[in-house]
C-alpha cells in the first residue's frame, strides 16, 4: 500500500484500556464504526465471521461494521486491550475500510503500541479541540502499524546498533563514514552489518548516507542563504561538481534549481551559484 486514502480518523468515543475480568467472554456486532482493538496484553481467540484469529501481546484488529464477533481470553493469560472507535475520513468525506486493506495483524515492536495507546487514552481525557487532535494523531498511528505489519508481515524490532549507526549518519550527514567506520562502530563486521542495516532499511549503508547528504542539502539550499558551493563544502564533499552530479541523480535537476526557485519565491534577486573549486574536508 503505497497511499493511504484518508487523511483524518474521528473518534466516535474516547479511547479506553481494559484488563478482562477472569471468565471475559465478549460477543457483540460491531455498529456503524470501526472497532480498532489491540491486545496490549495476555492471550486468547477472537472469531469474526467464523474466521478464528490469535489473540496476544500486539495483535491488532479492524472490526468493521456488521461483523459478529466472538471472542475469549485463556483462563491462565487475562487479555489487557485497547479499544478505540473511529470512522475514517478524506477531506470530509467518509471512507469505508476497503477489503483490500489489512485488517489483522501482529506487530512485534509491543513497546510502541503500548507508547501510543496509552498516550491515545491520556490525550483522549481533554475535551478541547488540541485534546482530539492529539488522540486521533496517535490513532493513525496506530491504524498505520496495522496497514503496514499486514502488508509486510510482523515488523522486527531494529538492532539497537544498527539504529544509533543509522541515527548518527541522518543527523550529521555532513561526518562522513566510511563502511569500515560505521561496522566498528556498531561492533561487527562488514559483512555483518552490511547484511543488517540492509534488512533493516532496504537500502545499503553507503546509500543511505548519501540520501542524507541529500536531503540535508535540499534544505539548505530552500532555506539558507549558502551557494550551491558552499553548501557542497558544508556537507563534506571535496568536489562539489560531484555533489552537483549526485544531487541531479537524487532529485531529477541540478542544486541550482532549488536555490535559483526559493529566491524567486523570496522576491530576492537570482544570483549566479558560485562553484568553489575542490577543497579537502576536515
Amino acid at each position: 500500500m503505497h497511499e493511504i486514502p484518508f487523511n483524518r480518523i474521528r473518534l466516535v468515543a474516547p479511547p479506553a484500556i481494559f484488563r478482562g475480568e477472569p471468565g471475559w467472554h465478549w460477543r457483540s456486532e460491531v455498529p456503524d464504526y470501526i472497532n480498532l482493538w489491540i491486545a496490549l496484553e495476555g492471550r486468547g481467540e477472537l472469531t469474526r465471521d467464523e474466521e478464528r484469529l490469535p489473540i496476544q501481546a500486539g495483535s491488532i484488529f479492524a472490526l468493521l461494521p456488521g461483523q459478529v464477533i466472538d471472542a475469549i481470553q485463556y483462563p491462565e493469560s487475562r487479555i489487557r486491550n485497547f479499544a478505540a472507535h473511529i470512522r475514517l475520513y478524506s477531506g470530509r468525506s467518509a471512507v469505508a475500510w476497503s477489503t483490500d486493506w489489512p485488517s489483522f495483524a501482529v506487530v512485534e515492536n509491543t513497546g510502541r503500541i503500548e507508547m501510543y495507546a496509552r498516550s491515545a487514552v491520556e490525550w483522549g481525557r481533554y475535551t478541547d479541540k488540541l485534546g482530539a487532535l492529539q488522540t486521533e494523531g496517535l490513532i493513525f498511528q496506530l491504524v498505520a502499524e496495522l496497514l503496514r505489519a499486514g502488508q509486510s508481515g510482523p515488523m522486527r524490532p531494529v538492532d539497537s546498533r544498527i539504529q544509533a549507526v543509522m541515527q548518527r549518519l541522518e543527523e550529521d550527514p555532513s561526518h562522513w563514514l566510511n563502511l569500515d567506520d560505521m561496522a566498528a562502530q556498531a561492533g561487527l563486521s562488514r559483512a555483518q552489518f552490511t547484511r543488517r542495516f540492509r534488512e533493516a532499511y532496504g537500502i545499503s549503508p553507503g546509500r543511505f548516507a548519501m540520501q542524507a547528504r541529500i536531503r540535508r542539502a535540499h534544505e539548505l539550499l530552500r532555506n539558507s542563504s549558502l551557494r550551491v558551493g558552499e553548501v557542497a563544502t558544508a556537507l563534506g564533499y571535496q568536489d562539489v561538481y560531484f555533489f552537483s552530479r549526485q544531487y541531479r541523480q537524487h532529485t531529477g535537476h541540478p542544486p541550482g534549481h532549488d536555490r535559483c526557485n526559493t529566491r524567486k519565491q523570496a522576491g530576492m534577486p537570482v544570483l549566479p551559484s558560485l562553484l568553489s573549486q575542490s577543497s579537502h574536508r576536515n
